[in-house]
């Protein structure tokens, strides 16, 4: 007996969390059609990481607009019962959109729950305004909190502003922790013959 069957078996005795395990092996397998028909599942019985999933899915391989728009139906509607991961994704579809009113809002009530990478994009939204010492408190909470993208982003901060000693200590920190990007730039911090 497969995954999927002991997971469908387990769907029919009304384990909604079955539903959300089906979506995923679908979702990772590219069978669009039953993932969505999965995550729907857990969805209509309010499984809070279904409907996050679903929106993820419709919104990132949505075949259309009205999909695309599904996806981030689903994202509020996980997000207004406390999914802290939809609402990360939320915000991260403003701020991609460059509404970064509405990005600072969801990445706000995320980081009130302690989503270390809620604090990375507060980082960013402030960055983007221009506002460097914002950026700056936002980038070290983060990173405190364990997010390692955050030292990253900190070392570019510290690039932009000139210090660059705390760079290089921001990047090495990243670098340590396996981030690849602030691996590459430690290197090119180095090869300018910057002081680090």
């Amino acid at each position: 007996m497969t995954e999927k069957d002991i997971l469908t078996e387990m769907l029919k005795r009304g384990d909604t969390e079955a539903a959300y395990k089906l979506g995923k092996l679908c979702s990772a397998a590219n069978d669009y059609d039953d993932a969505v028909k999965y995550y729907l599942i857990g969805a209509d019985n309010d499984h809070l990481l279904s409907m996050n999933a679903l929106g993820t899915l419709y919104y990132t391989k949505g075949r259309n607009d009205r999909e695309k728009m599904n996806g981030l139906n689903y994202w509020y509607l996980a997000a207004s019962k406390g999914c802290v991961q939809a609402m990360a994704n939320l915000a991260l579809a403003y701020f991609d959109d460059d509404k970064l009113d509405e990005a600072e809002e969801y990445w706000k009530k995320a980081a009130e729950l302690e989503l270390p990478e809620a604090y990375l994009g507060i980082g960013k939204v402030a960055l983007r305004r221009g506002d460097y010492k914002a950026a700056e408190t936002a980038f070290q909470k983060a990173a405190d909190m364990g997010c390692t993208a955050a030292w990253n982003d900190l070392g570019i901060l510290m690039q932009m502003i000139g210090n660059n000693v705390r760079a290089g200590i921001c990047f090495t920190n990243a670098a340590m922790k396996g981030d690849k990007t602030a691996a590459a730039n430690l290197e090119r911090l180095k090869r300018k013959g910057e002081p680090i």
